[in-house]
């Protein structure tokens, strides 16, 4: 075996383990793509290719920062009015992309589910963190 096969099973074992034993540079290398990903990658390649799912859920933030920064008692109703409507936006994504749906995201290496759900997991976290710092600027003003 070549000098750059012991590389690349050097690399691919410390990613994936179990295929150390393996000397096929193809087999490790196909079987291994998606194992070494980290979330930052993840989150990154989800940012680039999911900016419809985004942008439609950034401007509902907004929507309901504004009802929370002028009646900070509305949080609750704020957390409910997200949480139904990521199902809806998500419908209605998958339903208006379905004739143009390529399969691109199996080859950077996420599954059809971190592809859907890594959006909307970022942007709710970010949703929480925003209407925090909104209820809290609302409170300082009155």
């Amino acid at each position: 075996m070549s000098r750059f096969g012991f590389v690349v099973i050097d690399l691919i074992s410390k990613c994936v383990p179990e295929y150390a034993f393996i000397y096929d540079v193809k087999l490790i290398t196909l079987s291994s793509t998606g194992n070494c990903m980290t979330i930052f990658k993840k989150i990154g390649l989800s940012k680039r290719y999911g900016k419809a799912i985004y942008a439609i859920s950034v401007a509902l933030t907004l929507a309901i920062a504004s009802l929370v920064f002028f009646n900070p008692y509305a949080i609750p109703m704020a957390l409910l009015l997200k949480l139904v409507s990521i199902p809806i936006i998500l419908y209605l994504y998958t339903t208006f992309t379905k004739n143009t749906e390529i399969y691109f995201y199996l080859n950077l290496g996420l599954s059809r589910k971190e592809y859907y759900s890594i959006p909307f997991v970022v942007e709710f976290i970010g949703f929480i963190l925003f209407i925090t710092l909104i209820a809290y600027l609302g409170n300082a003003i009155r």
